[in-house]
């Protein structure tokens, strides 16, 4: 017999979008009472996950940096480095959560 619901994401340790949303107001709301314009965060760690993870859901891989730009106003900014030089430095703008809008 077939379910009559789809099924939920397979997803290791994911965080919801509601509980993304809610970090990213909290910042949000630190950054402007402290009047800073936009906030850099970086990692490349697999196994510690950092405030990439936390911030995105999208882990470091295999020890290449990456960085997210969260600026007060607008949509964030998800770095990383392609895995060739011949591809330099890849980014993305995104208004929604940066793993669902991979470069």
């Amino acid at each position: 017999m077939l379910p009559s619901a789809a099924p939920e994401p397979r997803a290791v340790n994911a965080v919801s979008i509601g509980e993304l949303q809610r970090r990213w107001q909290a910042v949000r709301a630190q950054m402007r009472a402290q009047g800073i314009d936009a906030l850099v965060v970086q990692n490349s760690s697999d196994w510690v996950g950092g405030y990439i993870r936390w911030f995105s859901n999208q882990p470091a891989t295999n020890g290449y940096p990456s960085g997210l730009v969260i600026p007060l106003e607008g949509g964030m900014s998800f770095i990383e480095q392609a895995r060739s030089a011949a591809f330099g430095v890849r980014a993305k703008r995104s208004s929604g959560p940066p793993a669902l809008h991979a470069a």
